[in-house]
């Protein structure tokens, strides 16, 4: 029967010499006619036939060879620390080079410039700008050079899927690894200006013009009075307590002029989110007191009278937006007169403490906040 078969197993290999031996007597594979030797083997150690059950098994070439009598296959050698180095490649050590050299020069900027510096904060800002603008750049290059051998990649692969184009930028590696390690040099130069050097003079970003959004909870309330609910309403008596609360929580003494507010206060001083529902006009024809309303406990009351602490032409604008959204009633119920608006421009305020009728006690203004687009 041997001498009739092809001397190859199913994968198109010769079979060994030994397995194709004319002489031998025994039983052999039905597959591939391999000499069965061991009788305890129900699967073919040539080309892995399991007769019994009809399919094809994977024989290891290490088990095989110590059933057939062979040399057992050696384990294979642990490997030490200077062999796994050795496979790093070169571009590799390259970039973790990178890495600790820009670490390296934030940790000497924050040691060499001290706390609260004009040279950390210039230092801490135009790194992590720059980092950030180099990595899009890079994001936009890698997307770019990918694309031109990828027909598949779409312009919106930039950004929906970015890090496809990364991907297949790494399976070409060391091809372009200049590109990687500048992209990554970027975003480690970013993380440390924000992290190491510091400086970072986020509450600027309200000198620049960006306002400060309003709190949820005060939009909610302001939705639910607008939006007629009964229950939001501050009655009569609730408004003459107020009015006979505010000379005294006010912030203002007799002569009109800001009380001094005592060094103790000014640390336990609270931050809180106004609308402004009023104004008044002073001698000069500026506002010259802003009527607020704040949140408490899901309602719209009466907090107090505020004075603007704005630069000249700040409070020429802010006058003319309430100027022209003037109301022909208060939006929450306030004793005495003044000009009503709608409830549009909310405004951040500090106060010391908030008395039973709602009132603010010492009430200062802090700055304006974004104004507030509700559907009615």
């Amino acid at each position: 029967m041997n001498a009739t078969l092809p001397e190859i197993d199913p994968n198109g290999q010769p079979l060994p010499e030994a397995l194709t031996d004319a002489n031998w007597t025994g039983p052999c594979c039905e597959k591939c006619g391999a000499p069965q030797r061991d009788p305890g083997m129900t699967a073919c150690t040539a080309c892995g036939w399991y007769a019994s059950l009809g399919i094809y098994v994977e024989v290891s070439r290490e088990w095989e060879s110590a059933m057939g009598g062979g040399p057992a296959a050696a384990p294979p050698a642990r490997a030490s620390v200077g062999s796994v180095l050795g496979s790093i490649p070169g571009w590799a050590w390259g970039l973790l080079a990178t890495q600790a050299v820009v670490v390296a020069c934030c940790v000497a900027l924050r040691l060499a410039t001290s706390p609260e510096s004009d040279l950390r904060s210039a230092w801490g800002v135009g790194l992590l700008l720059g980092g950030l603008v180099l990595a899009m750049l890079c994001h936009f290059a890698a997307f770019v050079l990918v694309a031109a051998d990828d027909p598949d990649m779409s312009v919106l692969d930039l950004v929906v899927s970015p890090l496809k184009s990364w991907i297949k930028l790494c399976h070409g590696l060391p091809r372009r690894h200049w590109l990687l390690n500048a992209c990554v040099s970027s975003l480690v130069t970013a993380v440390c200006a924000a992290g190491i050097v510091g400086g970072i003079p986020y509450e600027r970003l309200w000198d620049w013009g960006i306002q400060a959004p309003t709190k949820k909870n005060l939009v909610a309330a302001i939705a639910q009075k607008g939006a007629g609910n009964k229950n939001e309403k501050q009655s009569m008596e609730e408004a003459m307590k107020s009015f006979a609360d505010d000379a005294a929580v006010d912030g203002y003494g007799p002569d009109g002029q800001l009380k001094p507010v005592p060094k103790s206060a000014e640390i336990a001083r609270k931050s809180i989110d106004g609308l402004i529902v009023g104004f008044t006009i002073g001698g000069k024809g500026r506002i010259d007191e802003l009527i607020v309303v704040t949140e408490h406990n899901k309602r719209l009351l009466y907090a107090g009278r505020v004075r603007p602490t704005l630069p000249p032409a700040e409070l020429d604008a802010l006058q003319l937006k309430l100027q022209a959204n003037l109301a022909p009633r208060p939006f929450v119920t306030v004793l005495g007169d003044a000009n009503w608006v709608h409830p549009k421009f909310p405004c951040r305020l500090t106060y010391d403490r908030r008395v039973e009728s709602g009132m603010l006690q010492g009430l200062l203004w802090d700055r304006p906040l974004a104004e507030i687009k509700m559907p009615w």
